[in-house]
């Protein structure tokens, strides 16, 4: 079976791969990784870090959808994790593919509510590299970005996750599990 976790950034997507690929030994990647091996490979796809995440979303569909579709040949289970993962691919590959998807956002939360979230990432996060004026315009694209991925996801019969109340990160992660792992 392979897991999708798709969201943006701050949405508890790596957080939740990461708890579980420890605690149910599932083999993960995210989709930075993925945007760039892109970005060097294939430059004249125009993905990267520096580009919004609605070109990032348009703009790795055949990255993804290739590297899932390789993906379905190995018989273990596996987890693709990011930002950038296109929910109508995912609709469309599901018919075909063992896959089981989870889109997370925070449709109902502020740039206020995300600036305090902040506050607990580490010192290498990529939110400590920007400006203030920068970084406030990336987290207003997130909020919207999460708008566009709950209307999808209702659109295409996705689960969408809203995490803007953000409970507490442990039981966050178990409502995510449970439900990739629901039948």
């Amino acid at each position: 079976m392979i897991y999708v976790i798709g969201g943006p950034s701050l949405s508890g997507k790596t957080t939740a791969r990461k708890y579980m690929t420890r605690h149910l030994g599932i083999s993960g990647i995210d989709t930075d990784t993925l945007r760039t091996l892109t970005e060097i490979l294939v430059p004249d796809l125009s993905v990267g870090h520096d580009k919004s995440v609605m070109d990032n979303y348009k703009n790795m569909r055949q990255t993804i959808k290739a590297f899932l579709f390789a993906r379905s040949f190995f018989s273990e289970d596996y987890l693709l994790e990011g930002d950038c993962i296109n929910l109508e691919d995912i609709s469309e590959i599901k018919q075909n593919i063992k896959l089981k998807a989870e889109f997370l956002g925070y449709p109902n939360s502020s740039v206020e509510d995300l600036l305090v979230i902040l506050h607990g990432v580490p010192k290498d996060h990529w939110s400590r590299a920007i400006g203030y004026t920068e970084l406030y315009n990336k987290l207003e694209e997130f909020v919207n970005y999460s708008k566009f991925l709950q209307a999808e996801a209702n659109r295409l019969n996705l689960t969408f996750l809203d995490v803007s109340p953000r409970k507490k990160i442990d039981l966050q992660n178990q409502i995510i599990v449970q439900e990739l792992f629901r039948n």
